[in-house]
C-alpha cells in the first residue's frame, strides 16, 4: 500500500469521505466543513469560516495581531504552518508534512466533530472562535485543539 493510500485510509477511518482527483496524485477528504487535501508534498486542512465584513487585521480578543494568534494555532495543532485564506470565503488553513498524517487526522477530526471554525466580524475585523456551535475564548479553543 502506498504512503498516500495509507494516509487516506487513516482519514476514512475517522469518518471522512475521500476521493482521488482524476489524473493527479491528489486525494480530497471531507467531513462537515473541514477539507483535507492529501498529496505527496503534504496535507492541507481547510476549515470553512464565516466572513461577515471587511477586515483589516484579524485577531481574537486578547491577541494583538493576526500573526501572533496564527502562531498559537500552529503550536496547538502541531501544524507546520497556519494562515487565513480570504478569497470570497474565509478559511483557516493548516499545513502538515505527510509524515505528520496522524497528527493532521486527529486535528481534522476535532475540527469537524466539534464544529470548530473562525468568523471575521465587525468593521475592525474581530476574529471570533467557535466550538460546538458556541463562541469560545481563544484559550479554550486553542487548549481543545492541542494534539
Amino acid at each position: 500500500m502506498s504512503e498516500l493510500a495509507r494516509v487516506v485510509n487513516l482519514f476514512r477511518r475517522l469518518g471522512a469521505r475521500c476521493r482521488k482527483l482524476r489524473g493527479r496524485d491528489v486525494y480530497v477528504c471531507f467531513k462537515e466543513d473541514v477539507k483535507a487535501e492529501i498529496t505527496p508534498r503534504g496535507i492541507i486542512l481547510r476549515v470553512l469560516g464565516d466572513f461577515r465584513s471587511e477586515y483589516l487585521d484579524l485577531a481574537p480578543e486578547g491577541y494583538s495581531y493576526e500573526e501572533y494568534f496564527l502562531k498559537s494555532v500552529e503550536s496547538a495543532a502541531g501544524a507546520e504552518h497556519a494562515y487565513l485564506d480570504v478569497r470570497g470565503d474565509l478559511y483557516l488553513v493548516l499545513r502538515y508534512r505527510l509524515e505528520d498524517a496522524a497528527r493532521a487526522a486527529k486535528i481534522f477530526k476535532k475540527l469537524a466533530d466539534h464544529d470548530m471554525y473562525v468568523a471575521a466580524t465587525n468593521m475592525v475585523g474581530e476574529l471570533r472562535l467557535y466550538k460546538d456551535g458556541e463562541r469560545a475564548s481563544p484559550e479554550e479553543w486553542l487548549d481543545f485543539l492541542e494534539w
